[in-house]
């Protein structure tokens, strides 16, 4: 028996209606599934920025901590150590709490660690552009300064690379990264962020040197060099080595030529130090175009 037209309607609105019911189903999942992977990318984001914040503050407070849970061994043993032997226990701290802050929240091996603080990256071309930007400095110190009567192995070491490989891990491959990779937040409020805790960092010893201005004037300084450094980071691709090196050779050669005790510096220190700037910025800004002549 044929069905009748009526009849072969009703089945047609019904499939209709059954499709249309399984397609805003469907629809209504998804929704719901992008809410919810929405809350877990944003709540992610949100745990990154806490513990990279909380991680950090401990590292750069570490003495603070030591003495407050740990009189005894602070001052019997801590105040008894050399300055160099302080630097070098903090620098420890340091990288020792940044690879903690990544492994809480990642969960994963040494190598991903070293890869997250941007230490996976090539060394050869940090150290040849970083000795070619700072040629401005190694000159113009050299013409208008003499070397350093007071200088050692030791200081080299512990100014020019121990004191800046431990900041750049803690302050750009860890903060930085975390704040802007990892939390997504701008870049702008990134770099300001871990500036002025940066420069911060540097007013007790600038104070003990010359006073509230000139420590205000270093907190300027290293602020302004802070952001600079981050800036080549993320250029570089999180490439750390490369505003280690900077940072390292720049400390060199103010060290090497005793240009001031602090970061401040005079009038031509900071002409030959803004040049040095220009010309990363310049090679930076070319670095794809000049390594692709030097190849050819």
């Amino acid at each position: 028996m044929l069905d009748s037209p009526a009849a072969n309607q009703l089945h047609i609105t019904r499939s209709y209606t059954a499709c249309g019911c399984e397609t805003l189903g469907v629809i209504h999942f998804l929704s719901k599934r992008n809410i919810m992977l929405e809350i877990n990318s944003k709540s992610l984001r949100v745990r990154f920025a806490v513990v990279a914040l909380v991680t950090f503050l401990a590292a750069d407070n570490w003495r603070f901590i030591l003495k407050t849970f740990m009189p005894q061994f602070y001052s019997e043993v801590f105040r008894n150590l050399s300055t160099w032997s302080r630097i070098e226990l903090q620098a420890a701290a340091w990288i020792g709490v940044s690879l903690l802050g990544i492994f809480l929240v990642q969960r994963k091996g040494f190598k991903f660690l070293l890869q997250e603080l941007g230490l996976k990256a090539s060394v050869v071309r940090a150290v040849i552009f970083t000795f070619i930007a700072t040629i401005p400095m190694s000159l113009g110190f050299m013409v208008t300064s003499r070397l350093n009567p007071k200088l050692s192995f030791a200081s080299i070491l512990h100014l020019a690379i121990i004191s800046p490989f431990a900041e750049e891990v803690l302050y750009r491959g860890y903060l930085f990264r975390q704040l802007h990779r990892r939390a997504e937040l701008g870049f702008v409020l990134a770099v300001i962020i871990t500036a002025v805790f940066f420069g911060f960092g540097h007013y007790s010893d600038a104070m003990r040197e010359g006073g509230v201005w000139n420590a205000l004037g270093v907190v300027a300084i290293t602020g302004l060099g802070g952001a600079f450094f981050a800036w080549l980071f993320v250029r570089w691709q999180d490439n750390l080595w490369v505003p280690f090196c900077m940072h390292c050779l720049m400390n060199l050669w103010w060290e090497l030529f005793a240009v001031d005790s602090t970061a401040l510096g005079g009038w031509l220190a900071n002409i030959v130090r803004l040049l040095t700037v220009i010309l990363a910025i310049v090679l930076t800004l070319y670095r794809d175009r000049l390594w692709k002549m030097n190849a050819a």
